[in-house]
């Protein structure tokens, strides 16, 4: 770890907390811009993939900065509905969410896994911020975005891009209950935490497409603990990801949102579908030996996957003090 790249984080990491301390929405946009530029030198690498990719990353963050800018400017003039609409269209360009979600898929084919966890969840917590900070209604881009996020991941064989259609159909769930922050916040965090022990995984097969994961070997408990991370998620109740659709679930049926309710069901039966087909195929085929020492084990791993097997009574508690 280089000394570029330790203070680009650390700047990074500052702009997002200029955003969360500031007051006022110029500062949460200076921080904002703090943000995107420290993680531009991050995401950009030596490859003329990644290269691409880390370009076409900034000129949509740029495009969607400049109308987040104008929205703002609108607002001083007194056109609230209008800088409410241009701000939420370039917050919606900015995370990626449906139907502008077409730029996320060609980025992410170009970033390495750590540079995918600072996309896929680090940028998008001060967008979301000021999401909740406003005031329109974002339910039709909630239901857009968690239908595509769901039925296009059924066809992909590309790791990245499921985790892109993966990340879109979550940000579906976030935008439907954005003015409850307690319960966004508790959502992303999860989502976050999930993701990248899946991300760390991911690296340590070096598997980019599912069936790359055919031909990597390694041991029984190995594939267990890629199987619970996998179904956790999917949201497939015990595992801590299905704690994540619950609360928005209580949070819908009690606002009366039914119409969401019934959206998030069943599109959550198809992101579970394609996370069970990606755990059966790490299952399916076993190293040579099916002897698994139990005794060499690292802690790190059991610790893995007795947390997502025994965290969700724990936090059905957290959510009952919400």
């Amino acid at each position: 770890m280089n000394s570029s790249f330790v203070l680009f984080f650390s700047s990074m990491i500052l702009g997002i907390m200029v955003s969360f301390c500031s007051n006022n929405l110029i500062m949460i946009w200076v921080g904002l811009e703090i943000s995107l530029l420290s993680f531009m030198p991050i995401m950009t690498g030596e490859s003329l993939l990644n290269s691409e990719s880390s370009m076409k990353y900034f000129i949509v963050q740029s495009l969607s900065s400049s109308l987040l800018l104008l929205g703002m400017m609108m607002m001083v003039l007194d056109l609230s509905f209008l800088s409410d609409l241009i701000m939420s269209i370039s917050l919606m360009i900015k995370i990626g969410v449906a139907p502008f979600h077409s730029w996320v898929l060609s980025v992410v084919e170009g970033l390495n896994y750590f540079s995918l966890f600072i996309m896929l969840f680090m940028m998008k917590i001060v967008p979301l911020f000021i999401c909740s900070l406003m005031n329109i209604n974002l339910m039709i881009f909630s239901f857009l975005t968690m239908v595509i996020g769901s039925i296009s991941g059924l066809i992909q064989n590309s790791i990245r891009k499921l985790l892109a259609f993966s990340s879109i159909y979550n940000l579906g769930l976030i935008i439907s209950c954005i003015y409850e922050i307690s319960i966004w916040l508790i959502y992303f965090l999860i989502y976050g935490f999930i993701l990248g022990l899946l991300l760390i995984m991911l690296n340590s097969l070096n598997s980019n497409y599912l069936n790359q994961i055919i031909m990597v070997e390694f041991d029984l408990f190995k594939k267990l603990i890629f199987w619970s991370i996998m179904l956790s998620m999917g949201g497939l109740p015990p595992f801590l990801g299905f704690f994540n659709k619950l609360i928005v679930i209580e949070f819908l049926i009690s606002n009366e949102c039914l119409i969401l309710v019934i959206t998030l069901i069943l599109t959550a039966l198809m992101v579970i579908f394609y996370y069970i087909r990606l755990t059966f195929i790490s299952l399916m085929f076993f190293s040579s030996s099916l002897k698994v020492n139990l005794i060499n084990v690292s802690s790190l791993s059991m610790l893995i996957l007795v947390f997502n097997l025994l965290s969700f009574p724990f936090v059905l508690f957290f959510k009952s003090l919400v």
